[in-house]
């Protein structure tokens, strides 16, 4: 029928995007290692990295930032100018005046504080 091709074609336009996700994001395509079991072991790191960020996206941001690739990740959150401070028992962290996300930074680092125990490290 009609309705299972959607859904055979649009299970498949999803794969492709994590294909992409994968060559553009974690640089599946540039494993060029002297042996066959170095490869593997390397593309399986890869997968393993690019699966953490998923469940990292999933688990601590909000559903706008859910869907953003790990290149728009990279630039918006973890490249960002910021300075660890710490007094006495406090750590904070001092942003660059023009970073204008901000608050989803700091959104996330409270999703990351609120995590069960056994599933995030010990944060300050």
């Amino acid at each position: 029928s009609a309705t299972e091709i959607f859904s055979f074609y649009n299970q498949r336009a999803v794969c492709e995007n994590w294909i992409e996700e994968g060559k553009n994001g974690f640089s599946w395509d540039h494993i060029s290692l002297k042996s066959f079991v170095a490869n593997q072991t390397k593309f399986l790191i890869l997968v393993i990295a690019m699966t953490l960020s998923r469940m990292f996206q999933l688990d601590t941001m909000d559903k706008t930032w859910q869907k953003k690739t790990i290149q728009t990740l990279r630039y918006q959150l973890f490249r960002v100018a910021t300075k660890l401070v710490s007094g006495g028992r406090r750590f904070c962290f001092r942003f660059a005046s023009s970073f204008p996300f901000k608050h989803v930074f700091t959104n996330i680092y409270n999703s990351i504080r609120s995590l069960p125990a056994s599933f995030s490290p010990a944060l300050p």
